[in-house]
C-alpha cells in the first residue's frame, strides 16, 4: 500500500534534533568538533528543504571561520548516517531534507514551490529485478524522484492525469 506524506518548505514529518544528531555521530565513531557542531546547528535552523549553498551562507553568518569544504563534508556525513536525505533535481541543484534512509520511499518534488511528497512503498521491485536480470546487473539500491508541479502550483484547470513534460504522451 502506498501512502503519501507532504512536506513543505517549513514543515516536516520528522524532527531534527541537534543533541540527538550529535549523539548519533559520536555513537558511530565520528568526532563532534566545534565546526561540525556549528554545521549541525545550522542544519536545524534551515527550512525543511534546503540547498548546500543556503547552508554554507547560514554557517558563514554563524561561524565565519568555517569553510565550505567542512560544510560539504558534514552534509555528506549526515546523509551517510541517515540523518538527511539528498534530493536530486532535474536542474542539477540538489537539496537536502531531514529523513531516515531505513524507511524506503521515493519523492514527488514540486519544481516551483519545493514541496516534497514522500511516496511510501515502492512498487518497482519486479521492474528493477527484470531489468537487472536482462543486463546481468546486481542492484544495490535505487532512487526515484519525480519532478513536476503540485496542485497548488499547477495552472487552474490542468489535470494531474495529463502531464505536459517531454516524454509523456
Amino acid at each position: 500500500m502506498r501512502t503519501l506524506t507532504r512536506r513543505t518548505e517549513t514543515t516536516s514529518y520528522s524532527t531534527f534534533n541537534v543533541a540527538d544528531t550529535l549523539r548519533r555521530l559520536e555513537a558511530l565513531g565520528h568526532g563532534v568538533t566545534p565546526a561540525r557542531r556549528s554545521v549541525v546547528e545550522a542544519v536545524a535552523a534551515q527550512p525543511n528543504r534546503f540547498t548546500a549553498t543556503a547552508l554554507c551562507t547560514a554557517v558563514a553568518h554563524r561561524s565565519p571561520t568555517i569553510g565550505r569544504a567542512t560544510v560539504f563534508r558534514t552534509l555528506g556525513l549526515l546523509v551517510r548516517v541517515g540523518v538527511l536525505e539528498r534530493l536530486h533535481s532535474a536542474g542539477g541543484r540538489d537539496s537536502y531534507v531531514v529523513g531516515e534512509r531505513a524507511r524506503h520511499h521515493h519523492h514527488l518534488v514540486c519544481s516551483s514551490c519545493g514541496t516534497v511528497i514522500d511516496l511510501e512503498g515502492c512498487g518497482l521491485a519486479e521492474l528493477i529485478e527484470s531489468v537487472a536480470h536482462q543486463h546481468s546487473f546486481r542492484v544495490e539500491g535505487h532512487l526515484v524522484e519525480i519532478f513536476g508541479l503540485c496542485p497548488t502550483c499547477r495552472p487552474t484547470g490542468e489535470g494531474a492525469d495529463r502531464p505536459e513534460s517531454p516524454g509523456f504522451t
